[in-house]
């Protein structure tokens, strides 16, 4: 028996997968397909913005998103001119934490 879905979503990235929660909160049912069967062993997206961060907890996902991030990775910002260089300066934390227990709003 075929079933018919209004929406196919290619790629279980971040885009994707926040595309098919945001439609079945208001009701749409949708079908992520991955090319990939599992997770990537090579680390994508070091960070999330303030707005992805406030779209995740509209969804009532903010803190299980929390709980399965790394902590305490550190950052370093590099300045330089392009891609392959120069560089002007590089700003390395040890630790880099938001002031509080929370993702700023």
């Amino acid at each position: 028996m075929l079933e018919r879905i209004p929406v196919l979503i290619v790629g279980a990235g971040l885009s994707g997968l926040s595309t098919a929660v945001f439609l079945g909160l208001h009701g749409t049912p949708s079908l992520v397909v991955e090319r990939h069967a599992s997770t990537s062993t090579h680390p994508k997206a070091r960070g999330q913005q303030q707005h992805t961060m406030e779209a995740l907890r509209l969804a009532g996902l903010e803190a299980a998103f929390t709980e399965a991030s790394p902590k305490d990775q550190g950052f370093l910002l590099r300045i330089a001119h392009s891609a392959n260089g120069p560089v002007f300066r590089e700003i390395l934390h040890d630790t880099f934490v938001w002031s509080g227990d929370r993702w700023p709003s």
